[in-house]
């Protein structure tokens, strides 16, 4: 699933469409054949299931939907508080006696192993990312240096521990969340019951009229798109709809470009 999941939105819609519609045809074909003359009796007995088929799909759907895109959620939270972790730490770092230079260049030098390295691989399920990384580490340790220094106030010592503390929190947490997904059982469920409706829907129709079979193939195309969006949405690092890192990456650009410095800039 990780694999499918991974695919762009623009082909996973068309192409749950397409496997879909083509099981759909492939089953009325067959039941044609098979039912003959009792086609009618066939659907006498599928009409009255419609109805739960029909709610059960709705919502296990909806429910799958709902968690999926919460998850996707809490994880742009969690990169956002990351980020503003970063530009705290950034800031308390252009404290009087701090050395400035070597923690904003520790934390520009974080910031790009995290776009650079950690982001490609939290898309990768079978990928484990350490909790403490290098580069983390050197922050760490640059940080809790200048905060030793006797000529760093206790204030800004306590702002520097505290922020980089922080950031080490909320990387922790982007990692939790990228680990998170759909669940296989959750996803072969609702294939089965998408695969239900649409088999059901096949008997009703299979003796009726265009309209019937109009109703029948709109069932169908419901249900393909549903399961496309849960591939869509199957985890916050995978495929089109994936978390974005640009907090992360506007804190680093205002660091470089020295909008974070302990001297005032002009107007």
């Amino acid at each position: 699933m990780n694999v499918l999941s991974a695919l762009p939105w623009w082909v996973l819609v068309p192409g749950t469409l397409l496997v879909i519609a083509t099981i759909a045809f492939l089953l009325r074909s067959m039941f044609e054949i098979l039912l003959g003359s009792s086609k009618s009796q066939a659907a006498s007995f599928a009409a009255p299931l419609m109805p739960a088929l029909g709610v059960l799909f709705a919502f296990m759907s909806g429910f799958a939907i709902t968690a999926m895109w919460g998850g996707h959620t809490a994880a742009e939270l969690t990169v956002s508080k990351e980020a503003t972790a970063s530009d705290q730490l950034a800031w308390a770092a252009t404290a009087r006696n701090v050395d400035t230079q070597s923690i904003q260049t520790a934390l520009v030098r974080y910031i790009d192993s995290v776009v650079e390295s950690e982001w490609p691989l939290q898309s990768q399920m079978s990928q484990s990312l350490n909790r403490q990384s290098a580069d983390i580490k050197n922050l760490q340790q640059a940080v809790r240096s200048s905060a030793s220094d006797p000529t760093v106030g206790q204030a800004d010592a306590a702002a520097l521990i505290n922020g980089v503390d922080d950031l080490s929190t909320q990387r922790a947490a982007r990692l939790g969340a990228s680990k998170s997904s759909m669940p296989l059982a959750l996803f072969i469920a609702l294939v089965v019951s998408g695969l239900a409706l649409c088999l059901n829907a096949l008997f009703v129709s299979v003796a009726g009229e265009r309209r019937s079979r109009m109703v029948t193939y709109s069932i169908i195309v419901v249900v393909a798109l549903d399961l496309a969006v849960l591939l869509i949405l199957a985890g916050p690092f995978t495929g089109s709809q994936q978390v974005s890192n640009s907090p992360l990456i506007e804190v680093r650009e205002q660091i470089i470009t020295g909008q974070m410095s302990s001297e005032v800039l002009p107007n």
